[in-house]
């Protein structure tokens, strides 16, 4: 599972806004194909339910899959995490979280404008699944991103006296 540095960074409206068009213009297309179907069977029927399952697939698939961001959360530097271990969420939080969401929207933003007031900017739909949208690059659990774990075991198991992160510093120096 990936973790961000400091997930205790949460994030305010704007930049979820931001993300959150970006995210739409990705998903536009997906409303021209069901009208265009809808024109042409005449109907509305079948047609609602292939935008909705491609909605909730999209979603779940970005905050599961693709190290909790979708693509207009990972342009603006965001990420959806678990708001207790701070980790990637699984696949029934995603659901819990993208049936939140869409409450939010169907309550003409009412979910959204939480993340004015609460102190940790959680919406109602990060409350419900228990996630945060914070700021934040890919961290192992260890806390060190991913590649740099894999050569510092490396130089560990080669025996050399002491590894040295990309920034200059031992592996247990503190910062500077």
């Amino acid at each position: 599972m990936a973790r961000v540095g400091t997930y205790t960074s949460a994030v305010g409206l704007w930049p979820r806004f931001i993300a959150g068009c970006i995210d739409l213009a990705i998903l536009g297309p997906l409303r021209v194909g069901q009208w265009l179907l809808t024109a042409a069977w005449g109907t509305a029927g079948p047609t609602f339910v292939i935008p909705f399952i491609m909605n909730a697939a999209y979603f779940t698939w970005f905050w599961t899959k693709w190290g909790g961001a979708t693509p207009g959360k990972r342009v603006v530097g965001l990420r959806v995490v678990d708001a207790e271990t701070g980790e990637t969420i699984d696949l029934a939080a995603a659901r819990k979280r993208w049936l939140g969401l869409m409450c939010s929207i169907a309550t003409f933003g009412f979910g959204f404008a939480q993340v004015i007031s609460d102190p940790h900017h959680q919406a109602l739909h990060d409350r419900w699944a228990k996630t945060r949208v914070v700021r934040g690059r890919i961290y192992t659990t260890a806390g060190r991103r991913r590649g740099i774990d894999r050569r510092h075991a490396r130089i560990r198991e080669q025996g050399a006296v002491s590894a040295r992160r990309l920034d200059g510093r031992s592996a247990g120096e503190p910062r500077r």
